[in-house]
């Protein structure tokens, strides 16, 4: 049977998860312990040992169907990790080697035209990062922090408008956007907008049986550092539907191709982070950030 690495921790942080190319991501300076199934008799190497070290737990172990190896990272980077037996290779793992980076996130409390604005508070922002970092510091390398939390930010729209025009969309941006560069000027620093509700753009199909398409988040555009959401039920939500919309931001596309991404275009309910989302956010070239 041919060789596959899987999570010795059975949660799978950093692969790939695809039924296609193994690939897997890793922290900087870290350790990761996996299965290597079907290898016995097998060897493993790394094909940049300055990048990426492997051994095998129990060299002992030689005719055992599953084996234990580690990975151990020391620089940002790439390489190829190749399963060889009798110098033909039968299988390999990319692994890519990303530094840490952490993101400055600002939240706002919006209040609309109509006075309407979501509940909100600082434990709310705190619990929801948390389930953030949950995604995507295992799988990404990356960490969301909070820089300023606003009670109050009006904004000078109606988001319970039918109207989707450009001229009343492009008017909605833009004064969400001069709101953000008034309340914190720094470039490099991301905007979420909390929205009571939207109701602009959500469409009613003509069949009544076909539910409404609800547009609970949105980002203008990809790498805006900026985004709305509306107000969830539970942190978990409201989190997963952050997590969408803060890829849009660092400039990850919609992935169609994966029911269970993070950022396919309904599942707002996912938490997994393929190696498309990943090089989208992280770049890649992986010693490249952004």
């Amino acid at each position: 049977m041919h060789p596959k690495f899987a999570p010795a921790d059975n949660a799978g942080d950093g692969f790939d998860g695809d039924a296609s190319t193994d690939w897997l991501m890793m922290p900087e300076d870290s350790k990761r312990r996996l299965y290597l199934w079907n290898a016995s008799t097998m060897h493993v190497r790394s094909l940049d040992p300055g990048t990426v070290k492997i051994k095998f737990v129990d060299d002992n172990e030689t005719f055992h169907s599953r084996r234990q190896v580690i990975l151990e990272s020391w620089a940002s980077g790439s390489t190829d990790i190749e399963v060889v037996l009798y110098n033909h290779v039968k299988t390999r793992l990319h692994v890519k080697v990303y530094p840490e980076r952490e993101v400055k996130v600002n939240f706002y409390r919006a209040v609309d035209k109509n006075g309407d604005a979501a509940p909100f508070n600082p434990a709310t922002v705190r619990e929801v990062l948390n389930r953030l970092n949950q995604v995507y510091v295992p799988q990404a390398n990356l960490s969301f922090q909070s820089h300023r939390v606003v009670g109050n930010v009006p904004v000078n729209f109606d988001f319970r408008t039918p109207d989707p025009s450009p001229v009343n969309l492009r008017q909605m941006w833009l004064s969400m956007a001069r709101q953000a560069v008034k309340l914190d000027p720094a470039p490099r620093h991301y905007h979420v907008f909390w929205l009571k509700s939207y109701h602009v753009e959500d469409v009613k199909h003509w069949l009544p049986w076909v539910k409404t398409d609800h547009i609970a988040g949105e980002a203008p555009l990809l790498g805006a550092r900026l985004c709305f959401m509306e107000h969830q039920a539970n942190a978990v939500d409201q989190s997963l539907l952050l997590a969408h919309e803060l890829g849009h931001c660092l400039g990850a596309d919609h992935d169609e191709k994966h029911h269970d991404s993070v950022m396919h275009p309904s599942a707002y309910h996912a938490r997994k982070l393929y190696r498309k989302t990943v090089e989208e956010i992280r770049g890649s070239t992986p010693t490249y950030l952004r």
